[in-house]
């Protein structure tokens, strides 16, 4: 026995140990297998993400206008080619030995993809050529192609090729213009990452192997320790009998998994001892229970024999025991006549509905067995013989252990007896009536027609007098009727709903009754006697204050008078309720007087302000028109003619403005005559033409043939539509071009012109796009402070376009720029208007040349060939010049050559012979160097189409050439003088900025401008000036402030004068002007014989109404001496300065509280001097004050000038920011 235990130990052991082990190798098997499958995704993402890297700044190396030349097969020598070979070869170098290719690839149009450049050496045998198509391209690539690029990526998968297998990185390279060109591709080679992998996995093998010994030795630890405690258990299990059950539980042992089991085992022997004891307990109660069914199953059984019904007891379907009664019931003298004996034996064979009486029973006791109960009717037969029907009533019980039946018998023969006769006097009954009704019937057919006739109406009435009431109470209205002397006689449900009663309590009582208010009362009564009187309806606004509440309600009321068969006039009134209108109204109503109020306001704001527009703008037109009185050149003339139409469109557009506020009620009279649509734009581009090239902005047109540009409609309207847009547009643009398209086209039979502006500027947020066409409503509050404008501009058009019944819309996306459209029908003139003399002779003589056009900006080149060809001039090249050097063209018989471009032209000897046109912008001027390009004319941007028709013939014919030429160079000469003031004018108005330049021009001094502000400061950080002629309004910074500052910042010295120009009333501007700083004070228009005593006043003696009480916070003449001497001043110098002042300020505190005086007067000696050497002249004066009170000791005045000397540091970094001679 003992051995047979010792080889189950054993066993068990060994089992244990065995699974042990299995389960950590697996383990470890999965683990290992986790951990390289989690490497190998890592190092595939981290080639990836390294290859995307790399791509994605090398890309930036790559020019993809160069790239973009690259087109043909074959350019592998070409100049373009061998750039970019060079750069990729370069990008190779740099991302080390991992990459093996690089190239570069172009989807084309038909959906092939080709090489077009690569970084391998032409004898390589990995070379492409250009157009070598790619054998196989990632899932992911032709999408990228379609979105136009976005961020580099890589293939998730290998890809595999003619030169093997690959992971490839792409990133898309885009022309200039933002349009994709072509994917630049880096190769890094497969074996490299599966080697990677490969050798990472033995290395994971490695490891497997290493754990298996370890886990097989867990395993058998593992075994032998949990074999132990099992051993010891089931040891005391065999030995466990029931006398244990009395005997002390076993030892428990200490804490280790034999004591867990100790403790277990005893745990169950007392959970087994009192299982033991709550059996005993159960089979007591059990058998007193058995004792207690007993009693009461005798008592059952002597109430059963006592009782007066007959009961039987039915066991396995036959009667075990009866009462007497139940004898006495079937006919016998002894209840031991019934038992046992089958129910069958009492009943006849079947039953009174046929079916077997034995089967039938059969079946009612199953029923009861069921349900528990069962009551049915059954017919019986006595002994002697007779059938008597019985009550029964069979119900389930457990008797003595065993189910059975109690089946209580009733004899109920003689109630059905009765219950027989009755039905049978009934049955006679009914056919005695129906006899009779027949009688009746039969002898007046008429009287039963009469009957049904009248049931049928009635019942007709019925359904109309339900459907009338579910009518009136379906509406919402109220719905009444009342007699004369105003009792209601019916209401509808809304009604009662309104007094809070039910309609029944309303009828028959007074409207009295329900109106508390008198006057309302009165109201009601008026209205009602006089639909009596007047026996026509009358419909009347009442208003109702309801009981309780005191709510107020207002109804509109018709009423309508009746007679009722009686005679009776009566009122029919319906009332809808209208409180919300009557609300409304009154809101209306209110909004009105504010709007007229507001509107008022605005009339007399609009008066005033073009009341004060006007004064400068008449002198404008004034000097304007003296101007062209006199002799000048045909350019000269030009700029005289701009600056009229100019002031004259702005002062017409004014006097519109007075009557905007009054457009809802009377429309602007439109006039009807023939214009050009061609000149109206040319005229609008030369209102805005300054303020372009200001910005170097292109203004580009596409105008219909002149035979189609002329139409029927309100030139002055039109070219005031064209040139709010424009300026807009110019406004809003800082960079690019402003392009205006101009359509006549033809719908459903009606001329339509067609006009589109469109620009490259800031755009318009889509959610503001809806605030764009109301008054005095701009974008964002900053665009007036930055732009300048009322915000009246697109109102007008939007009211202008609706006055030529028209739409005008827009399209935006912000920081793309925007198009505005608009559509007003204009009819063509009916004929044609013919050429003038002018044109045809134009035409004629220059119909049948050709030109070259060079320009840089490839749509301002589109519309100086749309011109050049309505003359009739034919266009062998436009663009830049790229292609014109190749010999392939022939020679054109004229040269259109942007400003920018003709330095490469002039030297070509091909060219040497061929008329040049030269455009520039406007107010650049001719170049010096024009007197040795040949034939030549110029002519300033923008290019009006018969200034360019009349140039271009003068090029063609010696004589106006030779006149244009000695002009010319009049006008370089002229450029050669000096004089001897120099004037910055500040001012944000266009054409006051060209009637203050040229009157300064003609008095003889030089003149530069500021549109603001800021523009004064930035202008005075380049270069000293004798005047500044100021503008009190201007956007971003006003001329008080720009004044302020330089009090504040600058010596009197090395201030300019400032002259300050107002169009308010000069004696309040005055004093404004004076205390800002400012030295006189002028009003608007600017006269010569107003400026110039006051120049020879200041000149002579320069005085100010308040002197200078302390020293200027900046000496600009060393500022600009640093600014000279060290490059870069601002980035670097400056920022040194503003750091190190203020570190050593926030030393100072720490060295008073020391009183380490001595080092803090040496610290603000330092101070002193880099303030002095920076031109910081206040703080080198407080600095001064310090030192001086540091020598002497002087621990309480150090402290109160140290926050002077913190705010003064502060405002000086503030004013060199300004200045813009350190960073922002």
């Amino acid at each position: 026995m003992d051995s047979q235990k010792q080889r189950r130990r054993k066993t068990l052991r060994s089992k244990l140990g065995t699974s042990f082990a299995m389960v950590a190798i697996l383990l470890s098997a999965i683990l290992s297998l986790a951990f390289y499958w989690f490497f190998r995704q890592a190092l595939r993402d981290d080639f990836r993400e390294r290859l995307v890297t790399a791509v994605g700044i090398a890309v930036l190396q790559i020019d993809g206008e160069l790239h973009s030349k690259i087109i043909a097969p074959g350019s592998e020598n070409s100049d373009a080619y061998l750039q970019i070979k060079k750069a990729l070869q370069k990008i190779r170098a740099a991302a080390g030995p991992e990459i093996r290719f690089v190239y570069t690839m172009r989807l084309l149009p038909d959906g092939s993809i080709i090489y077009v450049a690569d970084a391998e050496p032409e004898d390589s045998k990995d070379f492409s050529k250009v157009g070598d198509l790619v054998s196989n391209i990632g899932p992911h690539f032709r999408e990228f192609w379609r979105k136009g690029g976005g961020a580099p990526y890589s293939e998730k998968d290998f890809l595999t090729d003619e030169f093997g297998t690959w992971i490839t990185g792409n990133a898309m390279i885009h022309r200039a213009d933002g349009t994709p060109d072509a994917v630049l591709a880096m190769d890094i080679s497969a074996e490299r990452v599966l080697a990677r992998e490969r050798n990472f996995l033995w290395l994971v093998l490695g490891l497997f192997v290493c754990t298996i010994p370890l886990a097989l030795f867990l395993g058998w630890l593992k075994g032998r320790n949990l074999a132990a405690p099992i051993t010891i258990l089931t040891e005391e299990v065999e030995h466990f009998d029931e006398e244990h059950l009395e005997k002390p539980p076993a030892g428990e042992g200490g804490d280790d998994e034999t004591g867990d089991l100790a403790r277990a085992f005893n745990r169950m022997t007392s959970r087994i001892k009192d299982l033991l004891e709550r059996l005993q307990m159960e089979i007591i109660e059990r058998s007193r229970a058995q004792e207690s069914l007993r009693e009461a199953e005798e008592k059952f059984m002597d109430i059963l024999y006592a009782s007066d019904h007959a009961i039987l007891l039915l066991k396995d379907g036959r009667f075990v025991d009866a009462n007497d009664s139940a004898a006495r019931i079937f006919g016998h003298t002894s209840r031991l006549a019934l038992t046992p004996a089958d129910p069958a034996f009492l009943s006849p064979p079947r039953q009174p509905d046929g079916s077997a009486s034995n089967e039938k029973f059969v079946h009612m006791c199953a029923i009861a067995k069921e349900k528990g109960a069962h009551r049915f009717e059954w017919q019986y037969q006595r002994l002697q013989g007779q059938l008597f029907t019985a009550d029964i009533s069979l119900t389930s019980m457990i008797l003595q252990g065993e189910e059975c039946l109690c089946c209580v018998v009733r004899d109920i023969s003689d109630a059905k007896r009765l219950e027989e006769a009755r039905r049978s006097h009934e049955t006679l009954l009914e056919s005695l009536v129906k006899e009779r009704t027949v009688e009746l019937l039969g002898t007046n057919d008429e009287l039963r027609a009469e009957i049904g006739r009248r049931m049928e109406i009635e019942k007709e009435l019925e359904g109309q007098r339900a459907f009338l009431r579910l009518v009136l109470d379906s509406c919402p209205d109220l719905i009444f009727i009342k007699n004369s002397e105003g009792r209601f006689t019916l209401v509808n449900r809304a009604m009662g709903e309104l007094y809070d009663l039910p309609p029944e309590k309303i009828i028959g009582h007074l409207d009295s009754e329900f109106i508390g208010i008198p006057d309302e009362l009165a109201a009601v009564r008026r209205a009602d006697l006089e639909t009596l009187n007047s026996l026509l309806p009358v419909s009347v606004e009442e208003r109702v204050t309801l009981p309780g509440t005191g709510e107020i309600r207002w109804y509109q009321s018709v009423k309508i008078p009746f007679s009722t068969s009686g005679g009776e006039r009566q009122v029919l009134g319906v009332a809808m309720d209208i409180t919300s209108r009557k609300a409304n109204e009154a809101l209306l109503h209110e909004a009105k007087e504010i709007a007229e109020s507001a509107a008022r306001a605005k009339a007399e704001f609009l008066a005033n302000m073009t009341h004060e527009i006007r004064t400068p703008l008449n002198a404008v037109l004034g000097m304007a028109g003296i101007l062209a009185g006199s002799r000048l050149s045909h350019e000269q003339r030009g700029h005289v003619r701009m600056i009229r139409s100019s002031a004259s469109t702005l002062l017409e557009t004014i006097n519109e403005i007075l009557d905007f506020s009054h457009m809802e009620r009377v429309n602007l009279e439109l006039e009807n005559s023939p214009f050009s649509i061609s000149d109206c734009v040319e005229e609008v581009f030369d209102m805005v033409a300054t303020r372009a090239a200001e910005k170097n902005l292109d203004l580009v047109h596409e105008l219909p043939p002149q035979s189609q540009a002329v139409l029927l409609g309100d030139h002055v309207r039109v070219r005031q539509l064209l040139l709010n847009l424009v300026g807009n547009a110019v406004k809003f643009t800082e960079r690019g071009e402003v392009s205006v398209s101009v359509k006549c086209e033809n719908c459903d039979g009606e001329d339509w012109l067609s006009v589109s502006v469109s620009d490259t500027g800031i755009g318009i947020p889509e959610g503001k796009l809806d605030c764009l066409f109301k008054s005095f409503s701009q974008v964002d509050s900053s665009i007036s402070r930055k732009y300048g404008g009322t915000g009246l501009g697109l109102a007008i058009c939007a009211r202008l376009v609706e006055l030529m019944n028209g739409r005008i819309w827009v399209k935006s996306k912000e920081g793309e720029g925007s198009v505005f459209s608009f559509n007003i029908p204009l009819r063509k003139p009916e004929p044609p208007p013919a050429l003038s003399p002018d044109e045809e002779l134009l035409r004629e003589e220059l119909s049948g040349r050709s030109a070259v056009i060079v320009c840089k900006s490839a749509a301002f080149a589109d519309s100086l060939a749309r011109t050049c060809a309505d003359w009739g001039v034919s266009i062998l090249h436009k663009g830049n010049s790229d292609g014109i050097f190749d010999g392939g063209l022939p020679l054109p018989d004229l040269l259109l050559v942007d400003a920018e471009l003709f330095p490469l032209l002039v030297l070509r000897s091909e060219f040497e012979d061929i008329p040049k046109l030269l455009l520039c912008r406007l107010g650049e001027g001719a170049p010096k160097h024009l007197k040795h390009s040949g034939r030549f004319a110029v002519l300033e941007k923008p290019v009006r189409r018969f200034r360019l028709a009349r140039t271009l013939l003068s090029l063609l014919n010696d004589e106006r050439f030779q006149e244009q030429a000695q002009a010319l160079a009049a006008d370089l000469a002229a450029e050669e003088g000096s004089v001897p003031l120099r004037f910055l004018v500040a001012e944000d108005n266009l054409v006051n900025q060209k009637v203050t330049l040229a009157m300064l021009q003609k008095m003889g001094y030089v003149a530069e401008l500021a549109r603001n502000g800021l523009e004064v400061l930035a202008c005075l950080r380049q270069k000293d000036y004798d005047f500044i002629l100021m503008d009190l309004q201007m956007p971003e910074m006003d001329g008080f402030e720009t004044a302020r500052l330089l009090s504040e910042w600058v010596s009197l010295e090395q201030r300019p004068c400032i002259i300050a120009l107002t169009a308010y009333d000069l004696g309040e501007e005055s004093k404004k002007c004076i205390d800002a700083g400012m030295d006189a004070c002028l009003s608007k228009p600017l006269k010569v014989e107003d400026l110039e005593p006051l120049i020879a006043k200041i000149l002579n003696g320069r005085t100010k109404e308040r002197p200078i009480e302390k020293p200027p916070l900046l000496e600009l003449k060393t500022l600009r001496r640093h600014e000279d001497v060290y490059e870069g001043f601002s980035g670097e110098l400056g920022a040194i300065f503003k750091t190190d002042i203020a570190n050593g300020l926030a030393l100072l505190p720490g060295l008073f509280d020391e009183g380490r005086l001595q080092e803090a007067r040496d610290l603000i000696h330092g101070l002193k001097g880099a303030s002095s050497s920076f031109g910081a002249t206040a703080l080198a004066a407080l600095c001064a004050t310090a030192q001086k009170k540091a020598s002497e000791k002087d621990l309480l005045s150090l402290r109160e000038l140290l926050p002077l000397m913190i705010s003064c540091h502060e405002q000086t970094c503030k004013a060199l920011a300004a200045l813009r001679f350190i960073p922002v």
